[in-house]
């Protein structure tokens, strides 16, 4: 047996027909590498949203939904400080802000604009690019449901996608279905009624508008970059009063490897890392004129907004628009950088 990595407590060992993979001194076989980096796969993914369900239901959510009637403006600020420090290692100035970062929270404060909730609701946002753009931009809606359990697996494709129309983002509010017959339907049932509890948006509270938007469960058709690729690129270009300033890239999103790029308008790689460090290879996007044009057409009267988009058999889609960025806790280096995208 060739070994290509072997240790007593952790380690990986490849046999003729199988590799082992050694936890905490415990052996697990699998029949092929593919499988095995799909379970380890599954295996962060789950670690990952039990500590951020964990520390967020304990820590913030929980706290904040249940003392929303006593909490003031001064605290809302304290709020949102807290949590930036925390994220970013400085505590922002928020009477006087200077970076990007900071102004990003005082605007998710103070900020406040009448097509907010159309904009963050994902149900209404499709109606609101159908009327900017048209129905061709977004992912068809195959269903919508106000209650987990009312969600009809039998009426939808093999493959799909389920979210949560308030709140949600990485490995909480969406579920990507492959295949329908290799999911366990009361799985998916339980996880979006985890989801869809009120203080598990509790965060969105920090802006009025956002409070009241109806949490429903929809689906809608499943959007692949190439046959067999898992997870789809998507392009986000963060646009500061109706111009694009940068658009980055994301890989591995939903495990400890995420990684993230940063380009100009024109493509060129950046040296910048936001909040994740950088991967190797430089990928452009094929409609980069278009997502520029309709980048700027969407943010056009906002001061900040980003705009996402995804590019599927030639064509291009818009996935979201987001008004806080990385919730406005963007770690951007260098710190210049950050400096003179807040000088924007």
């Amino acid at each position: 047996m060739k070994t290509i990595k072997k240790h007593k407590f952790f380690g990986v060992e490849r046999g003729d027909s199988f590799y082992k993979l050694r936890l905490f001194g415990i052996g697990f076989k699998f029949r092929s590498k593919k499988l095995m980096s799909k379970k380890i796969q599954q295996l962060e993914q789950r670690l990952g949203a039990a500590e951020y369900n964990a520390r967020s239901a304990a820590r913030w959510n929980v706290f904040l939904w249940s003392n929303e009637e006593k909490f003031t403006a001064q605290d809302y600020e304290w709020y949102v400080a807290s949590h930036f420090y925390e994220r970013l290692g400085f505590y922002p100035n928020l009477k006087n802000p200077k970076t990007l970062s900071e102004k990003l929270c005082w605007l998710k404060l103070h900020y406040r604009h009448p097509d907010y909730s159309r904009i963050c609701d994902k149900l209404e946002f499709k109606n609101y690019i159908a009327e900017k753009l048209g129905e061709e931009y977004t992912a068809r809606l195959l269903g919508v449901w106000d209650d987990p359990a009312d969600i009809d697996f039998d009426s939808l494709p093999q493959r799909f996608v389920l979210k949560i129309t308030a709140g949600g983002g990485g490995q909480y509010g969406i579920r990507v279905v492959q295949n329908k017959d290799k999911i366990d339907c009361d799985e998916v049932r339980y996880l979006f009624h985890e989801w869809t509890r009120p203080w598990m948006r509790a965060h969105y509270y920090e802006v009025a508008e956002a409070r009241n938007i109806r949490n429903r469960i929809i689906a809608e058709e499943y959007l692949e970059d190439e046959p067999g690729c898992e997870c789809l690129t998507d392009f986000k270009f963060t646009c500061l009063n109706g111009e694009p300033q940068f658009y980055w890239i994301d890989r591995e999103r939903y495990g400890f490897g995420h990684r993230r790029n940063v380009y100009d308008c024109s493509g060129r790689l950046l040296p910048v890392r936001i909040n994740f460090p950088s991967f190797n290879g430089n990928i452009r996007p094929r409609h980069l004129d278009t997502m520029l044009k309709l980048s700027r057409h969407l943010s056009s009267g906002f001061p900040h907004i980003r705009v996402d988009f995804y590019e599927v058999s030639g064509r291009v889609y818009v996935g979201e628009m987001t008004f806080h960025s990385e919730g406005g806790y963007m770690a951007i280096t260098p710190r210049m950088f950050n400096n003179k995208l807040g000088g924007y």
